[in-house]
């Protein structure tokens, strides 16, 4: 893997995070709401799992391509 794919793989993170942030405010505007919609909590938690997976995976990615390519050392892989 190259620079340009290590690059790649950190857009893709961003863009992961940004889903996981946005469903974190959807969650606590849930909880806060007084009362709360369980159904819709569920789903919001169905996906932030989802998410936290795809994240971790591609974490992986990233930490292979920064092992094979000698292009930067890892930073700390995310814990599940």
């Amino acid at each position: 893997m190259n620079q340009q794919t290590l690059q790649e793989i950190l857009i893709e993170q961003v863009s992961q995070l940004e889903t996981l942030n946005e469903l974190l405010n959807i969650e606590y505007q849930l909880l806060i709401a007084g009362k709360v919609d369980l159904l819709r909590l569920n789903e919001v938690t169905e996906k932030k799992q989802y998410w936290l997976t795809a994240l971790r995976h591609s974490d992986e990615k990233r930490i292979t391509c920064s092992q094979q390519g000698n292009c930067c050392r890892p930073i700390n892989k995310i814990k599940p």
